[in-house]
């Protein structure tokens, strides 16, 4: 298996540079806002139904570049991302959440199809950031968000 490769991303400076897909503010009933970011829109499209299922506001990207002016504009209590994406992989996107907000760090859940079981225990060590191998349960999906709440993050 090859290393990720990082690519690194352009900076935002304006909300010009806005360009993602978006949803409406939230509503009262509403708990807390999280963004999926991932290239495979049937897995993106079951992320964001189960999570909204559960009362999640859901904002979506399939690239880091749609990702990146969402994360700095709008905050959330979540980022769920997948590893390897088509501009960039996540790592790189990870890496300018750190730098630009560090509290945000925590709250990544990554996803990935693109190491085994030994691998994401090395990977989560390194980061202490929840891995979901795929094909991943949506019910591990949602015990990872919500234990994200659990943390107090919000």
């Amino acid at each position: 298996m090859k290393p990720l490769e990082l690519v690194p991303l352009e900076p935002v400076t304006s909300a010009s540079d806005f360009c993602g897909q978006a949803h409406e503010d939230l509503s009262p009933d509403e708990q807390h806002r999280i963004l999926a970011v991932d290239d495979d829109e049937i897995i993106l499209d079951l992320m964001a139904e189960t999570l909204r299922g559960q009362r999640y506001h859901v904002d979506v990207a399939k690239t880091c570049q749609d990702a990146l002016p969402l994360l700095m504009f709008r905050d959330y209590c979540g980022v769920i991302l997948d590893l390897l994406l088509p501009d960039a992989n996540g790592l790189s996107l990870y890496r300018q959440i750190a730098r630009r907000k560090p509290l945000m760090k925590p709250r990544v859940i990554f996803v990935t199809g693109a190491m085994d079981k030994r691998e994401a225990r090395r990977f989560v060590k390194l980061l202490d950031n929840r891995v979901l191998l795929k094909p991943f349960r949506l019910d591990d999906l949602i015990a990872a968000v919500r234990h994200l709440d659990a943390r107090g993050l919000r």
